[in-house]
């Protein structure tokens, strides 16, 4: 038998089946449901360091077979000039590696006059794709991507497979079946991994950006997928996150994560992670999202949560796993990176809760003597 339990917290341990010992992340998803306090980050008995580099072993297993990303080559289709805005849109092709190019957009202030800080702003759950963020006009936009750009970031904003201009032949917009059909080792957020490092590339490689300072930002599917990305890639410097955590604690549908219906054939299905139905059959969960997000830290990283969110509902979990976030950046020597607000509304990314997160952006990511301003 294994345990986990820290002491120092006064957390319950969480006893892990036999088993489940092949995984030494697993909880028995009876125990993490009806124990009283969420399971500890890390046993008492190791160091953060020592831990990361177990969580990220166990997520990279996870995510399944991943490509080599892209080179950076960019590859521009057309250039829109937009001066009541203050940018250029430039419509691009990014070499994704073996996958094939990610069709994105990159708006760039107008005048720059010195590399700035650059964003990859992930696009929310929208058959639309870039278009979602990227622009202000529309059904169901939340234009952080425009607004950034607004503000004097050079902003990338990808479509992730299945969306926007890159829906799968043969498939309607956001169904995976057909990924699966064809990459049988793999996962729909490993792939959304390996676009967003390869445009991480492509924005290091733009002669107006400054490569030491990017980050990443999205809502719902774009808030996990930055931030995903800004623990796997030593080169994103802070993340913004809105409604896009939940813990597998309390989550009233966790299935959510994997095969939607049980089948890889339901074509209208989003499938992130195929394994954890396997797991979920067997009572366990293979780890914890909250140590998957706690591989951002000490990164700066900034979240918002929602109480009346319908997708991720369990929000006393979602606020007990950000104290636990809280409480790790504050072992770092961090504490001033972590910020979590809670809201009373829906699953949404509200324009005074984005002001926050831009003024976040700009303490962690300009230089001491520039201030991102919009244009």
């Amino acid at each position: 038998m294994t345990t986990l339990g820290d002491t120092r917290t006064g957390a319950l341990p969480l006893t892990i089946a036999p088993e489940f010992d092949d995984n030494p992340l697993a909880l028995s998803l009876a125990q993490l449901n009806t124990a009283p306090t969420a399971p500890p980050l890390m046993p008492a008995d190791t160091t953060w360091d020592r831990h990361r580099a177990l969580v990220t072993e166990v997520w990279q297993d996870y995510l399944g077979d991943m490509d080599e990303p892209g080179q950076g080559d960019v590859t521009v289709l057309r250039t829109e000039q937009e001066p009541d805005a203050g940018i250029e849109r430039r419509h691009v092709l990014i070499d994704g590696g073996a996958a094939g190019d990610i069709t994105a957009e990159i708006l760039v202030p107008l005048h720059l006059e010195r590399p700035r800080a650059a964003i990859v702003a992930c696009h929310t759950t929208h058959v639309e794709g870039k278009r979602a963020v990227s622009t202000a006009t529309g059904e169901r936009r939340w234009p952080y991507g425009l607004e950034l750009a607004q503000r004097g970031y050079v902003v990338a904003v990808p479509d992730l497979l299945t969306a926007g201009e890159r829906v799968i032949s043969g498939m309607k917009p956001l169904g995976t079946a057909a990924f699966y059909e064809a990459n049988p080792r793999s996962t729909m957020i490993g792939r959304n991994q390996v676009d967003m490092v390869s445009t991480v590339t492509a924005l290091s490689g733009m002669a107006e950006v400054d490569p030491t300072r990017i980050g990443a930002i999205g809502l719902s599917l774009g808030g996990y997928t930055a931030i995903f990305l800004g623990g796997l890639d030593p080169r994103v410097g802070a993340v913004v996150n809105a409604c896009g955590f939940a813990p597998l604690r309390h989550d009233p549908r966790p299935t959510r994560w994997g095969l939607r219906g049980g089948t890889a054939r339901l074509a209208d299905g989003y499938t992130h992670l195929p394994r954890i139905n396997s797991d979920l059959a067997r009572g366990r969960v293979p780890f914890e999202l909250t140590q998957i997000a706690a591989l951002v830290a000490p990164k700066p990283m900034f979240n918002y949560f929602a109480q009346l969110d319908s997708i991720f509902s369990n929000w006393q979990a979602i606020g007990d796993a950000y104290a636990q976030l809280g409480a790790l950046y504050t072992d770092l020597d961090a504490a001033d990176r972590f910020v979590s607000l809670m809201g009373w509304g829906p699953h949404a990314f509200p324009p005074e809760i984005r002001e926050q997160s831009y003024a976040f952006l700009d303490r962690w990511l300009c230089s001491p003597t520039e201030e991102q301003s919009p244009q």
